[in-house]
């Protein structure tokens, strides 16, 4: 072999050592793999009969029973199923990117110490079979984001395994309660009421009202002998307390039905829906039940048909009346209403409870008197 020939195989030894050594400094410095995190686990979802989620901060429990899946804590309140099955098919579907590291002193820089980090997304996730054998054990950690082409993964660690992983997959599993249940109650555009009543144990009700659905503001009625009412926007918060109506929390009605209700709300519609509120104490908190009825005596057109003097007859007159098919279904939203609230008693938000809790006295001044600083409406905080 010539000087020449050595000197080239001797540069091409270096470029292509010098390529390995790039390649390595490029790669993980921990092993690579592409293995299911929990092997098998997709053919054994239909087995899952609970699946317990804790935070630093709470610990609440998912049950199945048939198809149907619901929250302990929340004494047995249905949850949305379409996110369980999501959470299980995620759980079956990690991917493990990479290990990271078996020391513990790293564990909570990855967020998969024993003890999720307060204020942190960390949670352990346990999913159990038919015998209530651990079907998941998983510690959620901190998530990393996709970089060009990658799929976004988390730092994982089996409970009572040494090893955390980097897995790929989403792992959209809530840490709230209220993230997997329906927090919906009612919503009632405020167009559609005439009338509330806010009847107080022991107090001088409370009625808000409007002639019609075209009116955007609120009447007190019944104001005391010389008395006007302080803030129109204030009482007119009062008819919209059914508009996005949302829980907080939630209990069974058998914990209240014992109970004198301290106030009892009656709203009615334009289109004949009644709703009926009672609202008890409960070991210091507020919740609420409710009832829906439907009142064909309440029913007022939301257009009455006019004449129309340019109609020549009866078949344009016809043309140029409402379309009583627009009307809504009342009978039919009843039905579904009391299906959803039918042996629950709600804690509300507190600005739906303040509204609740308006008194006679908190809404009118004396005649003459200056009209205070203007008072916020209730809204949402």
């Amino acid at each position: 072999m010539n000087t020449r020939k050595l000197l080239l195989l001797v540069v091409a030894g270096v470029i292509a050592f010098g390529a390995y050594q790039v390649s390595q400094r490029k790669a993980p410095s921990t092993e690579v793999g592409s293995a299911l995190l929990y092997p098998g686990l997709l053919d054994q979802l239909n087995q899952s009969r609970s699946i317990e989620i804790q935070t630093a901060d709470d610990r609440f429990t998912l049950r199945r029973d048939g198809e149907k899946w619901s929250m302990v804590e929340r004494n047995g309140y249905p949850v949305y199923v379409d996110k369980v099955r999501e959470a299980l098919v995620q759980l079956a579907a990690l991917k493990i990117r990479e290990t990271k590291t078996s020391k513990a002193g790293n564990y909570p820089t990855l967020g998969v110490a024993d003890t999720p980090a307060s204020g942190s997304d960390s949670r352990r996730v346990t999913v159990r079979g038919e015998a209530d054998e651990p079907l998941v054990d998983l510690l959620v950690g901190k998530a990393r984001q996709a970089k060009g082409v990658e799929s976004p993964g988390h730092y994982v660690r089996r409970h009572g395994d040494a090893t955390a992983y980097l897995v790929e997959g989403e792992l959209g599993i809530a840490v709230k309660p209220n993230d997997w249940i329906e927090t919906a109650i009612v919503d009632i555009p405020v167009d559609r009421v005439r009338q509330v009543t806010l009847g107080h144990y022991g107090a001088t009700p409370v009625t808000v009202s409007k002639k019609d659905r075209k009116e955007q503001l609120f009447t007190l009625q019944n104001l005391p002998e010389g008395q006007d009412a302080r803030s129109t926007a204030v009482v007119s918060s009062i008819g919209g307390l059914l508009l996005d109506m949302r829980l907080e929390d939630v209990i069974a009605a058998s914990r209240v039905e014992s109970g004198t209700p301290r106030t009892i709300v009656d709203v009615q519609t334009f289109d004949g829906l009644v709703a009926t509120l009672e609202q008890y104490d409960v070991d210091g908190r507020v919740f609420v039940t409710f009832k829906f009825a439907f009142n064909p005596d309440l029913v007022t057109p939301a257009d009455p048909a006019k004449p129309d003097p340019t109609a020549k007859d009866a078949e344009t007159a016809a043309e140029a009346a409402p379309d009583a098919s627009a009307t809504p279904d009342v009978k039919a939203e009843v039905e579904k209403l009391n299906a959803r609230v039918h042996g629950w008693a709600y804690e509300l938000p507190d600005y739906k409870t303040r509204i609740i809790d308006k008194k006679m006295e908190d809404l009118v001044k004396a005649k003459g008197q200056p009209l205070p600083p203007v008072e916020p409406i209730e809204t949402m905080e």
